[in-house]
């Protein structure tokens, strides 16, 4: 695990959940202004991240038919454009990230079994 006192991760992806109003990374990439897109991308490509013309872009691959997955390759296009090129720091970024959205996502399934 890398060292997240240099960059606060956890405490980073909380208060960008707390400013962007949502913890659903399509939500946070419209706070950042970075527009999410789905391509047709070679099968050994998940996605990339880029900017163009000073704007952001996520190219997720139309072959990723999960959300599980969309989500993870989304969180992980913010991780690159939050943190720079620390491919470390971005994959914990990602997970924790990631993380917030299923922990969420648990909370409300208990919050429905308990009033089910």
């Amino acid at each position: 695990m890398p060292d997240s006192t240099k960059h606060n991760i956890p405490l980073r992806v909380r208060n960008l959940i707390k400013k962007a109003g949502t913890n659903k990374p399509k939500g946070i990439a419209d706070y950042l202004k970075i527009r999410v897109r789905v391509a047709d991308l070679p099968s050994s490509i998940n996605s990339f991240y880029v900017t163009v013309l000073n704007k952001k872009y996520i190219c997720i691959s139309d072959q990723l038919t999960e959300a599980r997955e969309q989500n993870k390759a989304v969180c992980r296009g913010i991780g690159h454009f939050v943190l720079g090129g620390n491919e470390e720091e971005i994959e914990y970024f990602e997970s924790e990230l990631y993380n917030q959205l299923l922990d969420d996502d648990l909370y409300s399934v208990n919050q429905y079994l308990r009033i089910g």
